[in-house]
């Protein structure tokens, strides 16, 4: 089953690429800019309400004090002066609210192609005699859309709610700082992570209900847990770096999972570990592991308590699913966990 998961997660990729690319030059529609003195507007918000689907908004350079709300098929662009040091930062006005959030234009509402890259998100609100909180950085509800390049600090990463037949594709994007999850997803759509670097959160990626997800090349360190699936869906996993984590990976619900060429290493506990109750602490039957796991030559190694559990000898693990690690780390207890 899960192999059938490459041919439309190929097309979903290439589909990604050919709709960023053609982002990239120069947009069809109209280019309204934003700053601080001599563009249309100085508030995002107003060249987003102007905007039509198409259209482009380019914010320079500076602080925008604003919660965004995306309503429509555009593209939104922070034009970040890397080798001046300068980037665009938007912090939320409110804590309450996300600082971008993107959804469908009434409850019947669709939409599709919004484009979202090079912006700096926080969400601390910084109230002068009040304690620090943040809140969520942004949040996709039932849109396709895709956000690259972005970096998003503190709080809550990305919420995204995926509905069936769209399609969001986090690329290239750096979600890290204190919070709760870096990127939290759920939903009946699809999903894409690739090239993402999470890290300092209590989840780093989390996925639930029926997502067809597909997730290559990140890092995701420093974590409580690394990469948290469940729920019913597909999710297929390749050439990822789970490192330094307290858990790497856990699995629990009925996913059909495929993990391919990751390395999963040096985590405090468990490289990856079933939801089970020799390996849950805190079990909850609701959320057994029921599901399939598939996949090999995964690099496991230097985890505390050890690369998987249950162990090979208790859960019928793939042939080849564990390989030796390359000459340098260590595999000590390979022979134990593969």
């Amino acid at each position: 089953m899960i192999g059938s998961l490459q041919r439309p997660f190929l097309f979903l990729l290439l589909s990604a690429l050919t709709f960023a690319g053609t982002h990239a030059q120069e947009p069809p529609g109209r280019v309204w800019t934003v700053c601080a003195e001599g563009c249309d507007f100085t508030s995002i918000q107003e060249a987003i309400d102007i905007a039509a689907d198409g259209d482009t908004v380019r914010v320079l350079p500076g602080g925008y004090r604003e919660n965004l709300v995306l309503e429509k098929a555009i593209t939104l662009e922070g034009l970040a002066d890397e080798e001046e040091g300068e980037t665009v930062t938007v912090h939320p006005e409110s804590f309450e609210e996300p600082t971008l959030l993107i959804r469908r234009p009434g409850a019947l509402g669709s939409l599709e192609g919004v484009l979202v890259r090079g912006f700096v998100l926080r969400t601390l609100d910084l109230i002068p005699g009040t304690p620090p909180r943040a809140g969520v950085a942004v949040r996709i509800e039932g849109v396709g859309a895709v956000l690259e390049g972005n970096r998003i600090v503190e709080g809550i990463g990305l919420s995204a709610f995926v509905l069936g037949g769209t399609e969001i594709v986090l690329r290239g994007n750096e979600i890290r700082g204190s919070g709760a999850l870096g990127i939290q997803a759920a939903g009946d759509g699809r999903l894409l992570v690739v090239d993402n670097r999470v890290e300092d959160k209590f989840s780093g990626v989390a996925i639930a209900g029926l997502l067809r997800a597909e997730l290559r090349r990140n890092l995701i360190q420093n974590s409580q847990t690394g990469l948290v699936i469940n729920g019913s869906g597909e999710v297929l996993a390749e050439e990822n770096e789970i490192l330094f984590n307290i858990v790497g990976v856990q699995l629990a619900g009925s996913p059909e999972v495929e993990l391919n060429r990751n390395e999963i290493a040096r985590n405090i506990d468990w490289g990856l570990v079933l939801h089970k109750p020799a390996c849950t602490e805190s079990f909850d039957p609701k959320f057994e592991f029921q599901g399939a796991v598939q996949g090999r030559d995964n690099t496991m190694f230097d985890n505390g308590n050890g690369n998987l559990c249950p162990g090979p000898e208790d859960y019928p693990w793939p042939e080849g699913f564990v390989r030796p690690p390359d000459e340098g780390g260590s595999d000590d207890d390979d022979d134990d966990n593969a």
